[in-house]
């Protein structure tokens, strides 16, 4: 009797293969592909993610630190530490005269409205000159418009002038006598309509009375001799 030793079990075929083999030919075939669609999605998505960081990368690296608005703030309004915040932009957005510290800002008067979260530049502060015109503590600037062709050239910063309103009968009159001017802007089209921004400086109870005029009228400025 011939000994044959313990019988040998086959090696079980894996889940895999098994899979494989229970599956026909072209459900194989769709799920090979399924799988290579997901595997090419996932390669582009993690491409577009790297790509996004190399670009923000450089950005954040050169960003730079500018003064910003922390509110609206109205024309000839004094700054204080609450009114500004520092925030971080790409260097190509920064505009010429950006302000970068708060005591350049602090205590200076805007010679505009401000909205919230702009960059404070030069141009928006009234400088030290400016400032002694408008009478320190106790005045507030006003911005008024004026259709008068050749305004811009009289009323320079500096000079004083009397600010006219002129009702829709045509009757006018002398809202303020002798405000200094702070500064001039003409319109674009200034030369042929004659729109011109004066920003000038009175007392903060005649600046009421300024601003309804210049909802209500038409405002004209007459220059006072020096």
């Amino acid at each position: 009797m011939a000994f044959t030793g313990p019988a040998q079990s086959e090696p079980r075929p894996s889940r895999g293969s098994w899979i494989a083999r229970r599956l026909p030919a072209w459900r194989r075939t769709r799920l090979v592909g399924r799988l290579r669609l997901a595997l090419a999605v996932l390669l582009i998505v993690l491409a577009g993610v790297s790509a996004a960081a190399d670009r923000t990368q450089p950005e954040a690296a050169g960003a730079v630190p500018v003064l910003v608005t922390a509110r609206d703030i109205p024309a000839g309004a004094v700054l204080a530490a609450a009114d500004v915040r520092t925030a971080l932009l790409p260097a190509r957005a920064v505009p010429d005269g950006a302000m970068r510290t708060a005591a350049a800002v602090i205590g200076r008067a805007l010679s505009g409205p401000q909205r919230r979260g702009v960059p404070l530049t030069d141009v928006a502060l009234l400088g030290p000159e400016q400032a002694e015109l408008s009478g320190g503590a106790g005045t507030v600037a006003v911005p008024i418009r004026v259709n008068q062709p050749g305004i811009a050239v009289l009323a320079r910063p500096g000079v004083r002038v009397d600010v006219v309103a002129v009702d829709e009968a045509g009757q006018t009159t002398v809202v303020a006598y002798g405000a200094p001017v702070l500064a001039v802007e003409a319109d674009p089209d200034g030369a042929e309509h004659g729109g011109t921004t004066l920003v000038v400086a009175v007392s903060e109870d005649l600046s009421m009375k300024l601003v309804a005029a210049t909802l209500r009228d038409r405002l004209a400025a007459t220059v006072r001799g020096q």
